[in-house]
């Protein structure tokens, strides 16, 4: 029983690689799922490296940006509360900041300043209730990143493999 389970997980994970460049096709040329396989079977066996290429690529750059951009955003959160970046960030204006690197425009700088003073006024006084623990904002912090940065490799992902059918298959068709 243990080799059978070995062969259908396998057959189960070729035909979920295989079905992920199938859906490409489909949206790419309009073609039914088993024509699509086909065409994707056929574009995979004559190209491995390629794909070999591409998913170790993805491999490598989808770990580090699953563990460097949530963790980056957990420590920058981490000294900011217990550093309270806050009080700084909140009495410097937009228009200053722009001023001092020589960028701001008489327009757009004062409705930007009176939409933050806005935002800025709904959150809570760090005065009189203490800042929040620096720890529990980091882990926060680093859940709420970690499944941002997820969402955006898998679109990052769906994109390299949308360009890698589309480039070769109008080279082979």
């Amino acid at each position: 029983t243990k080799c059978l389970m070995c062969c259908l997980w396998c057959l189960e994970t070729c035909i979920k690689y295989l079905t992920k460049f199938s859906y490409v096709f489909i949206a790419a040329e309009g073609f039914s799922f088993c024509a699509a396989a086909v065409k994707t079977f056929t574009l995979v066996s004559k190209h491995p490296l390629q794909m070999l290429t591409n998913e170790a690529t993805l491999g490598v750059l989808s770990l580090l940006l699953t563990m460097l951009t949530p963790l980056g955003c957990a420590i920058l959160a981490y000294f900011s509360v217990l550093h309270e970046w806050r009080n700084t960030v909140l009495g410097l204006s937009l228009g200053d900041a722009l001023d001092s690197v020589g960028v701001a425009s008489a327009g757009g700088v004062a409705a930007v300043d009176n939409m933050m003073a806005s935002t800025v006024a709904g959150l809570p006084d760090w005065t009189t209730t203490g800042p929040p623990d620096a720890l529990t904002v980091a882990v926060a912090t680093l859940f709420v990143s970690f499944w941002i940065t997820q969402m955006f490799r898998m679109v990052y992902a769906a994109t390299v493999d949308t360009l890698f059918v589309c480039m070769f298959r109008d080279d082979d068709f």
